[in-house]
């Protein structure tokens, strides 16, 4: 049977359900010991009344499992950890090749496909363009829960040695500070600050000494 486990108001007396199935032991060719899941994505009808809510329909997918949603624009955004989905306003589903640990919205209507420990990039989704950013250091930790807030992205869970951990990001710089490009873009202005500094107290060093 399916277990539903994540649930999002789609339109008007519609809902988007995320589950899993799992299939009778061995009846799908999976191990009779331990029965291969499926992500389902299912249609909800419920008005909020006191009515039962609707099943209306659900979709069955390889493998792998849903997990979260996030908004862009009118798409719906499900994240999955072996392939995700786009779900257009006019209810069409598009399965990408875009694994994540969790998906988040920033307040740019940008969505963020989290990878897992260890992944080298990182993908954004925003008016129709999905977009895959290379970092310049593997995703240091494992997902528990990502949120938005101002200018940034800041992910929760734990590092490689199971230890609490906090990775942000900021989505204004050409990269994160935290990820090191941006430091390093920091550090370029910076210098070039100082340059300009040194370059003007040599020039008004020339100009005293002309006088």
């Amino acid at each position: 049977g399916v277990q539903w486990h994540h649930v999002e108001a789609y339109a008007d007396g519609l809902w988007v359900a995320l589950g899993t199935h799992i299939s009778t032991p061995g009846a799908d060719g999976s191990s009779p010991a331990t029965p291969d899941p499926r992500p389902v994505l299912g249609w909800i009808t419920w008005d909020g009344s006191d009515a039962t809510p609707v099943l209306r329909n659900m979709r069955m997918f390889t493998t792998g499992m849903f997990h979260s949603f996030a908004s862009s624009g009118d798409d719906l955004i499900v994240g999955g950890t072996v392939e995700s989905l786009i779900i257009t306003s006019d209810e069409e589903v598009e399965p990408i090749n875009v694994p994540a640990a969790m998906v988040v919205s920033d307040h740019e209507d940008t969505v963020w496909f989290i990878g897992a420990l260890g992944s080298e990039g990182i993908s954004t989704y925003k008016n129709g363009v999905l977009e895959v950013h290379q970092l310049s250091r593997p995703v240091p930790v494992d997902v528990s829960d990502a949120g938005a807030q101002d200018a940034f992205i800041h992910v929760h869970g734990t590092d490689a040695d199971g230890a609490p951990i906090q990775w942000s990001i900021d989505i204004t710089a050409d990269g994160s500070i935290e990820s090191g490009r941006g430091f390093l873009n920091l550090l370029f202005l910076l210098g070039g600050g100082i340059l300009l500094a040194m370059m003007l107290m040599y020039a008004v060093e020339q100009l005293k000494t002309s006088a």
